[in-house]
């Protein structure tokens, strides 16, 4: 059997650390390309700086250089438009005011969400994913949306974002394009556990207990090492 791909998911506060954003972005870049998506809201890099946006970053373990994947939290302050809200903004003028009636302030979004094609089907997406739920308590954050298409509904059901209903507006978007639909999801209270799957309920469980600790990953068949510092 071969030896498990050893992987470390690090995170960072943007403002402070500007060479690894740049990291993230040129990755990001890189598979939206691939995918001829030029247009998402969260490609752009205001957010760099931002003192309320943290992210992820996934590397090899041995090599900071090679870059797996990453993901970001934007925390939503007062006049400033977190992704999910410039990319709806133009359709629906009051977006901000949906969001903030269905949630407990402060609230964020987990965002950005990409990997390497070095890494397909070894679940690193979801591992960001929810290394970046966990950490959301350890910010101060009480509730949290994703916005997607159904290419990851997978991971967002799995740490229980359910889709709010906000009527009488629709849940349904075309974005980034006209060829996917995406619908805003939400979990309303972050601190409770009961809408996650088992897996990533206990993930988060060991993370919120300590931010620093390897972790041995099973994806189909094969182990995946990850060595988290959620700092």
């Amino acid at each position: 059997m071969s030896s498990p791909i050893k992987v470390k998911i690090e995170a960072f506060r943007a403002i402070d650390h500007l060479d690894k954003c740049q990291e993230y972005l040129k990755g990001h870049r890189k598979v939206l390309v691939h995918h001829g998506l030029t247009n998402i809201t969260s490609n752009d890099n205001y957010w760099i700086e931002d003192p309320n946006v943290y992210f992820l970053l996934a590397s090899d373990e041995s090599n900071n250089s090679i870059i797996y994947g990453g993901v970001r939290i934007h925390i939503k302050t007062k006049n400033i438009l977190i992704p999910i809200e410039k990319a709806i903004f133009k359709i629906r003028p009051n977006i901000e005011s949906m969001l903030a009636d269905k949630t407990k302030s402060p609230f964020a979004e987990i965002c950005g969400l990409w990997n390497s094609k070095t890494v397909a089907g070894k679940n690193i997406s979801l591992s960001l994913s929810t290394g970046a739920f966990a950490l959301l308590t350890k910010l101060g954050v009480k509730s949290c949306y994703m916005f997607n298409a159904r290419f990851t509904f997978r991971i967002t059901k799995s740490l229980g974002f359910l889709r709010p209903d906000f009527s009488p507006y629709p849940n349904e978007y075309l974005y980034p394009n006209k060829n996917f639909k995406s619908y805003i999801w939400l979990n309303e209270n972050i601190s409770e556990l009961q809408t996650l799957h088992d897996n990533e309920k206990n993930l988060v469980q060991k993370l919120r207990k300590n931010y620093l600790q390897p972790m041995t990953e099973s994806c189909y068949s094969r182990d995946v090492y990850i060595r988290y510092n959620l700092f």
